[in-house]
């Protein structure tokens, strides 16, 4: 698909959000305890940041949870049942505001569960991942875009890419077909 680039004022954005987050759930940014800042599921509008440099965790668990049940197992004297997790029930989810450095790791991660043995989990996930990225207009000595081949307004991994203008609105990029299907 050919980028297609929109000019959005935050008005329209928090529109935009609040409309996916009525729908699905929404991993956005927000400034959490002692200023660090945490990604969380659908978090009012006024409380997403597009002011932050890097996140205190990265988004990967997005995708790939720290903790996943794969089945359900019932056993007694008698008989044992194994139930598998209907794959179809994972929900559509957008990643919202997350960095170049953050997104470009989508690419990485498909490299190592989808290529011999297919993590279905992991497939699953990410092909129900809708990701809005964030381009850094700041930086701060820990970061790292650069050294990885990567830009502060790299598109990769993001289906669309947000970049703020000095006049506060945004250039919404939209890169792919699913980032197209949500605006």
């Amino acid at each position: 698909m050919e980028t297609i680039k929109k000019l959005i004022s935050k008005q329209s954005l928090e529109k935009l959000y609040t409309t996916l987050s009525a729908s699905r759930k929404v991993y956005a940014p927000v400034v959490a305890a002692a200023q660090r800042v945490e990604y969380k599921y659908n978090p009012a509008f006024a409380d997403v940041t597009f002011e932050h440099i890097q996140s205190t965790l990265s988004v990967k668990n997005v995708v790939f949870p720290k903790v996943e049940n794969i089945l359900y197992y019932t056993n007694n004297k008698t008989d044992s049942t194994i139930t598998e997790i209907d794959l179809t029930k994972i929900q559509e989810v957008v990643l919202w505001g997350a960095h170049p450095c953050d997104t470009a790791a989508y690419d990485i991660l498909r490299s190592i569960f989808c290529w011999d043995i297919k993590d279905e989990f992991f497939a699953k996930r990410l092909e129900k991942l809708v990701v809005i990225g964030l381009a850094c207009h700041q930086s701060d000595a820990y970061c790292f875009c650069t050294s990885v081949g990567l830009a502060p307004n790299s598109t990769k991994g993001s289906d669309i890419l947000l970049s703020k203008l000095k006049s506060g609105d945004y250039l919404a990029e939209i890169l792919t077909e699913k980032g197209n299907a949500i605006v």
